[in-house]
C-alpha cells in the first residue's frame, strides 16, 4: 500500500505507486470538504520582499544543515488558512505534526524542500508575512520574518546536496510545483514553466496517470494523488 513518505524518515528513498484517476476524466480538485483553521497571527503587508532582512536567529543557525521547524510554521499556517482551498493537495495533520518543536530529528530532504518552496510561494502569492515564533531565545524583529529568497535558496541548496531525482516522492512533486508558483509570481515565466514540467515529469514517472498504480491504495492516498495529478494537468493547460 503506497503512502506519502514520512517527513521524519531517514531511510533510503522509495518510489511509490498506486490508484486510479478520477472517473470520466473529471477534475476533482475542489471536491473535498475543507476545514480552514483560524489565523491567529496578524498579517503584515510589505511591498518589496527583496528588502526583507534575514533575522539574527537565522544567521545564528546558518551553520546548521536545516532551518528550524519554527521558521516554516507561520507560513504553513498562512497557506492552510488562505491558499489551501485552491491547492487541496496536502496532508494537513501530518505536516503540522512534523513541525512540532519537540521533534529534533532532521527532516527528510524532500519534505524540507517542500516546506521551503511552499513558504516562498506563500510569501509572493499573498505578499504578506507574519512574525516567527521564538527559537532558542531569538525573536525576529519587525514585520518581516524571512524573505522568499531565503526559502528558495534553501530549496535549491538542499536539492543540490541530495539525490532528489532518484529519491523523488510526492513532496518532490509539490516542491517543483511551488517553485513554479514562486517564479511565476516573480514574472520569470521560463523558469516557472521549467519547474511545472518537472513536477509533471515526476508525477508521470511515479505512475499518477496509470489507473493500475492506484490499486490497493487507501482512499485518502488515492484521492490526494488524484487531486495532485489533476492540479498539474489543469495548471499545465491553463
Amino acid at each position: 500500500m503506497g503512502t506519502i513518505a514520512d517527513p521524519l524518515s531517514e531511510k533510503a528513498c522509495r518510489v511509490e505507486t498506486g490508484g486510479s484517476p478520477p472517473a470520466g476524466g473529471q477534475a476533482s480538485v475542489m471536491n473535498d470538504t475543507i476545514r480552514v483553521p483560524t489565523a491567529n497571527t496578524p498579517i503584515f503587508q510589505h511591498d518589496d520582499l527583496s528588502e526583507a532582512r534575514i533575522p539574527a536567529w537565522v544567521e545564528a543557525s546558518a551553520a546548521a544543515a536545516q532551518l528550524p521547524r519554527s521558521v516554516f510554521l507561520p507560513y504553513v499556517e498562512l497557506f492552510l488558512d488562505r491558499l489551501y482551498p485552491v491547492f487541496p493537495v496536502l496532508e494537513r495533520h501530518a505536516i503540522l505534526a512534523a513541525l512540532q518543536d519537540s521533534l529534533l530529528d532532521p527532516l527528510l530532504p524532500s519534505f524540507y524542500c517542500f516546506l521551503a518552496a511552499l513558504s516562498a510561494a506563500t510569501i509572493v502569492q499573498l505578499n504578506v508575512t507574519g512574525p516567527l515564533s521564538d527559537f532558542n531565545g531569538y525573536r525576529a524583529s519587525g514585520a518581516i520574518a524571512c524573505s522568499a529568497e531565503l526559502f528558495i535558496t534553501e530549496t535549491l541548496r538542499t536539492r543540490q546536496d541530495s539525490d532528489f531525482i532518484e529519491c523523488a516522492d510526492e513532496y518532490t512533486i509539490l516542491s517543483s510545483f511551488f517553485l513554479f508558483a514562486y517564479y511565476g509570481n516573480m514574472e520569470r515565466s521560463r523558469t516557472a514553466w521549467y519547474y511545472l514540467r518537472e513536477a509533471i515529469g515526476f508525477a508521470l514517472s511515479m505512475g499518477f496517470d496509470d489507473p493500475e498504480t492506484y490499486l490497493g491504495l487507501d482512499t485518502a492516498t488515492k484521492q490526494r494523488r488524484q487531486r495532485l495529478f489533476w492540479l498539474l494537468f489543469v495548471t499545465e493547460r491553463y
